[in-house]
């Protein structure tokens, strides 16, 4: 007979699977409700999983004692066990996976209030995404289980008719209270720390542009790249993007839309923003736009930029210097 943490593992997984094809149905109805249930209840069997290892599978490290030092029990006598919040305290965690977790666990506990909205649907995705890489990656390093040859591992789909947007283009003044209490926490968590940490991560953002196969097959941009050296390389496809694809405004299309968004606007501040922040050197917010390779390549060999080169700057950027405004 299976070991009792064992028995937890395969229940686990059989949990996370089973939320990731409900979530990958065509047509399901209360999807990201049920979906977060499931990852949730995954990732609590998984906890208990690892504690039981730790502890030569005895049950009693699972088990609630009252402040008398006895084991609580419920109405039929059975021992109460810690749910995933206990279990989060007893496993030495990355700080960023708690953080993910909590977000998921408070989306769960508000799945009554639920509401049909884009906004909605965005987190669970961005925080369930991460919770399922996450999960992947910690079930490898704890009990050597590869779930990507084992199982196909496939995180979660694209859909065809899904908003992609970002945290920052969602409306915040439209959203339920508990909805804006669980985006201000993860917009206050990205703000101090990295949203990822050791190859686990906080939410996983989607963009995404469908092109026709034809231009893909003919374009020049594409590159296939393989390690010769590693005999289980995998093929990287890389597409090289324009620098006004990823950066498409210049500074005074950032100007005018803070001027539009902001009653009192002041170009002055935007300015001195953009040199205290130093969003010129932060390739997250911006780039330069040279004029030449020759620009280009002196930049590169000698870190100096020459004069006159203009900068571009992203949708990430318009919102951080408008956030820093307000």
């Amino acid at each position: 007979m299976k070991a009792v943490y064992k028995q937890l593992i395969d229940k686990s997984l059989a949990a996370a699977l089973s939320a990731i094809e409900i979530y990958n149905k065509p047509d399901f109805k209360y999807r990201d409700e049920i979906f977060v249930i499931l990852i949730i209840n995954s990732w609590e069997l998984i906890l208990k999983s690892k504690i039981l290892k730790d502890n030569r599978n005895k049950l009693n490290s699972l088990y609630v004692y009252e402040q008398n030092g006895r084991i609580k029990r419920n109405r039929t006598g059975n021992p109460f066990t810690i749910e995933i919040v206990g279990a989060i305290r007893k496993n030495n965690l990355e700080q960023i996976i708690v953080e993910n977790l909590e977000k998921l666990i408070e989306l769960r506990d508000t799945s009554v209030h639920f509401y049909n909205a884009d906004s909605i649907s965005y987190i669970i995705y961005s925080l369930g995404a991460a919770a399922l890489k996450n999960y992947s990656k910690i079930v490898n390093e704890w009990f050597a289980i590869d779930l990507v040859k084992e199982y196909n591992f496939n995180i979660l789909p694209l859909g065809f008719a899904y908003n992609f947007q970002t945290f920052n283009n969602i409306s915040f003044e439209q959203q339920h209270e508990s909805i804006k209490k669980i985006i201000t926490s993860i917009q206050n968590y990205q703000s101090r720390n990295q949203t990822e940490s050791n190859g686990y991560y906080l939410i996983c953002e989607i963009q995404t542009k469908l092109t026709s196969a034809k231009k893909i097959s003919t374009a020049d941009t594409v590159t296939v790249k393989i390690d010769n050296s590693d005999p289980n390389a995998q093929v990287a496809v890389i597409k090289k993007q324009k620098t006004t694809d990823i950066y498409p405004y210049s500074w005074s299309e950032i100007r005018d839309y803070l001027r539009s968004n902001l009653k009192d606007f002041n170009q002055n501040k935007l300015n001195s923003i953009i040199k205290s922040e130093k969003i010129k050197e932060n390739i997250k917010y911006s780039a330069y736009n040279f004029k030449s390779k020759r620009d280009e390549d002196e930049f590169k060999q000698t870190g100096v930029v020459k004069s006159g080169t203009p900068s571009l700057y992203n949708d990430e950027c318009r919102q951080y210097i408008l956030s820093k405004l307000k």
